[in-house]
C-alpha cells in the first residue's frame, strides 16, 4: 500500500536526520498529538517511546533502532548510557499490548497524560518509603 508509514520508513527518516518527519509520520500511525511524540522521543528513559511503539505493532529490533536513532535528536550527550538501553528494552518486553493501546488512547484524549505521569513518578522517587 503507497504511503504506509512503516517501521522501516520511520528508522530510515531517523536515519536521515529528519527528525521533525519522523515526529510528525509518528505522531500519524499512533494517533498522537504532536507534542505528546516530541516529549516521547525527548524524555529520559525512553518509557512513552516503548508504549507508543508496543500500542502499534512495531516489534522489539525496530524499537530499538529507533529508540537508539532517537538519542541522536536529543541535546546533549549522544552516546546511550548501555544500562538505560537494557532497561528501556526490558520494559518493552514486559509491556502487555492491551494496555500500552490503553494508555494511547489516554495521550490522545489528554495530551498532557504523559506530562503528569513523568511529574507522580518524580515526586515518588523523591519521597522515603514506608516500610
Amino acid at each position: 500500500m503507497a504511503g504506509k508509514i512503516t517501521p522501516g520508513l520511520l528508522i530510515q527518516t531517523l536515519r536521515q536526520g529528519e527528525i521533525s518527519l519522523f515526529e510528525d509520520l509518528f505522531a500519524r500511525l499512533t494517533g498522537l498529538d504532536t507534542v505528546v511524540v516530541r516529549r516521547s522521543i525527548f524524555e529520559p528513559g525512553g518509557e512513552g517511546l516503548a508504549i507508543a511503539c508496543k500500542a502499534v505493532g512495531i516489534e522489539k529490533p525496530d524499537f530499538a533502532s529507533i529508540f537508539l536513532l532517537s538519542w541522536s535528536a536529543r541535546p546533549g550527550d549522544k552516546v546511550v548510557d548501555p544500562s538505560e538501553l537494557s532497561a528501556v528494552i526490558s520494559l518493552f518486553d514486559r509491556i502487555q499490548p492491551y494496555s500500552a493501546i490503553k494508555v494511547l488512547r489516554r495521550w490522545r484524549l489528554d495530551p498532557n497524560f504523559l506530562f503528569a505521569l513523568k511529574q507522580l513518578e518524580s515526586k515518588n522517587k523523591k519521597r522515603p518509603r514506608k516500610d
